[in-house]
């Protein structure tokens, strides 16, 4: 099953600090550097992205919408928030999404509905540093390493070596 990721996209916007600088200078820049970013993003591959914005000062009279990759970017009619379509989506998908929002009502019903929460914060952290379980971002560390010859032993043996034990029995005797 496709995992799916709803975004509040303001929201995300305000809350990465890279993003947050472009934000206050135009935010239709600002718009396209999340999508590009979202975009370029490895460990998003494969994932169905809702990034869902406000325009409800706008005249526009229904929900406009477009598509770039993975991403579907939805921008909500006049007088409607992108909270509204969320909580909408949050109920479609349930345990299938994750929502990314950092406000409390969204939050609340995407938990009740069993969705995935991440607060706009973490997801943009996650986003914008690379990530361990991408191959790309440590394959050319491993030959920095010695192979591992297995597992790594936890903690004090519970039971000595045969060659100590035998010492330590022939001391005893």
């Amino acid at each position: 099953m496709t995992t799916h990721i709803i975004i509040d996209g303001y929201n995300l916007l305000w809350q990465a600090d890279t993003l947050r600088s472009a934000t206050l200078k135009n935010f239709e820049e600002a718009r396209g550097l999340l999508i590009q970013t979202l975009a370029e993003t490895p460990h998003l591959a494969g994932k169905k992205i809702f990034l869902i914005f406000d325009a409800w000062r706008t005249e526009a009279p229904a929900p406009t919408e477009e598509r770039r990759k993975n991403i579907h970017i939805i921008y909500t009619r006049r007088g409607q928030r992108a909270d509204e379509i969320i909580k909408d989506y949050a109920k479609r998908y349930g345990s299938g999404a994750v929502i990314v929002s950092s406000d409390k009502d969204v939050r609340r019903v995407a938990e009740k509905n069993r969705c995935g929460v991440l607060y706009s914060g973490e997801f943009a952290k996650m986003m914008l540093t690379p990530r361990m379980s991408d191959p790309a971002s440590y394959e050319n560390d491993r030959d920095d390493y010695p192979p591992s010859r297995g597992p790594q032993k936890k903690g004090p043996a519970k039971r000595l070596p045969k060659a100590r034990r035998l010492g330590r029995a022939r001391l005893v005797k």
